[in-house]
């Protein structure tokens, strides 16, 4: 069943890309990307664009009716991983260094066909619009 509002989900082809990048394995200063929150809120963790709200009726609503999911929510950003241990994975972004949990890592490779199916639906009916798509991403599909 189509949405309202005639959108689609952002679940393409691609959606079990987003499931397959939390299970990045342990490599060093390899080149990846990293799913950041849209807005930034301190006050609340970050959810994996992948994940449905089933115990919030509210946040169900919001991803479903009002299309708050997938681009809506988070981007992803260029980064080095550094090293990974456990849960959790030491990342260069943007010349500081930090660490994330891994279901927050996406191999390179990966990173790639998110971006080739933003641009493929930028500016197309039907399908929710990444705010965050500019000229820096674009660049490195060229």
């Amino acid at each position: 069943r189509e949405p309202q509002g005639g959108q689609s989900c952002w679940r393409g082809p691609w959606y079990r890309v987003l499931r397959l990048g939390r299970r990045m394995s342990a490599q060093s200063s390899t080149a990846c990307w990293v799913w950041c929150p849209v807005e930034r809120n301190k006050n609340q963790p970050f959810k994996h664009p992948a994940d449905v709200p089933i115990d919030d009726e509210a946040a169900a609503k919001a991803a479903f009716m009002d299309h708050i999911q997938g681009p809506k929510v988070a981007k992803i950003s260029p980064a080095t991983m550094l090293q990974s241990k456990g849960n959790l994975a030491l990342i260069a972004e943007r010349g500081a260094t930090r660490e994330v949990p891994k279901f927050m890592v996406l191999p390179w490779y990966e990173g790639l066909l998110i971006l080739e199916e933003l641009e493929a639906a930028h500016g197309q009916p039907g399908h929710i619009q990444a705010d965050w798509w500019d000229d820096e991403l674009k660049s490195v599909l060229e």
